[in-house]
């Protein structure tokens, strides 16, 4: 019988798959000159090659920086700059570029013969986590998700009287005003179910809490959050877990 499939390597391959049908439509809407549908096609993909980095960057820590030299490879090999430059010159620039894309390769060769982190797939610290707040043996734990001397967000959670109590704080890009967290709910965390509260400056986020049956509602919620509504994490970037 051949292993189960982990939800993330499903979750992937159904995201691959509406890539494909998503660049299948957009070389349709192309071929027919239809603009704005190869538009609308266009941010439907952007949208999905950001979750699906999340993704892969959950399944492989070292993959936005295999992405980066994979890009930065590419860069250096495609010479189209140079096709209008003297012979000598040309030759020389691409036996520059050749080199560099060499070492480049060499690096990325690095990260790809890395161990695999065996346990990733794994991990169940969120489970861990909210059976440990129901169960009443810490009294709240926090969910630090980004570098907290860079753009990160916080999200505690905390039970009483049967209701689960999410609070997010965190560092915000003031250059978008979309992400300003300053007396109205930005759109997002509308949409997760946040809502703020003016005089302590704080959104939160409230689920029932009365068996233990709700935690995967919670999770499913979480996960949500993370790979889609969440601006602030960055594939790449560290997720930790702190008990209080």
């Amino acid at each position: 019988m051949p292993p189960t499939k982990s939800d993330l390597h499903v979750l992937i391959s159904t995201l691959e798959k509406e890539k494909r049908e998503l660049k299948k439509m957009t070389r349709q809407a192309q071929s027919e000159h239809d603009n704005l549908i190869v538009y609308y096609h266009s941010e439907a993909l952007l949208d999905l090659n950001s979750r699906l980095r999340v993704l892969y960057s959950f399944k492989d820590p070292y993959f936005e920086q295999k992405e980066d030299l994979k890009r930065q490879i590419k860069a250096w090999r495609s010479g189209y700059y140079m096709e209008e430059m003297r012979a000598e010159l040309r030759e020389w620039m691409q036996k520059r570029n050749e080199e560099k894309a060499v070492e480049l390769g060499k690096q990325l060769q690095r990260l790809i013969d890395r161990p695999q982190l065996q346990s990733y797939p794994r991990t169940q610290f969120i489970d861990e986590a909210l059976t440990a707040l129901y169960e009443k043996r810490c009294r709240s734990f926090q969910l630090v998700m980004g570098e907290e001397d860079d753009l990160h967000i916080r999200l505690t959670f905390r039970i009483q009287k049967k209701i689960l109590t999410v609070t997010l704080k965190g560092i915000n890009n003031d250059d978008d005003s979309d992400f300003i967290f300053e007396g109205r709910t930005p759109q997002p965390l509308k949409a997760a179910g946040f809502v703020h509260n003016e005089e302590q400056n704080k959104y939160t986020r409230t689920f029932n809490f009365a068996d233990a049956g709700d935690i995967p509602d919670v999770k499913k919620w979480l996960a949500k959050f993370i790979i889609e509504d969440s601006w602030f994490y960055r594939p790449g970037r560290t997720m930790k877990l702190e008990y209080k």
